[in-house]
């Protein structure tokens, strides 16, 4: 599932247990996320599904599921 592979990613990203990353962890200070930590989610994405996201759908990302809904999106288009 999407989930799974973005919450290792992000876990990577911030050094921290998969288990602990949800689709409800936002992209915030208080959760540990600063907004380097969030591009390089985004590059990392785009890289393991063969997608673009572009910055204006990248700046409505508040939490972990609002990534894994547009990927989810976009791979169904194509």
């Amino acid at each position: 599932m999407t989930i799974e592979k973005v919450a290792y990613i992000l876990a990577e990203i911030l050094g921290e247990d998969e288990e602990d990353i949800t689709e409800q962890t936002e992209f915030t200070e208080e959760y540990g996320i600063e907004p380097i930590d969030v591009a390089k989610l985004i590059i990392a994405v785009e890289k393991k599904f063969g997608i673009t996201i572009h910055d204006d759908e990248a700046a409505g990302f508040q939490n972990v599921g609002d990534v894994v809904r547009h990927i989810d999106k976009v791979r169904e288009i194509y």
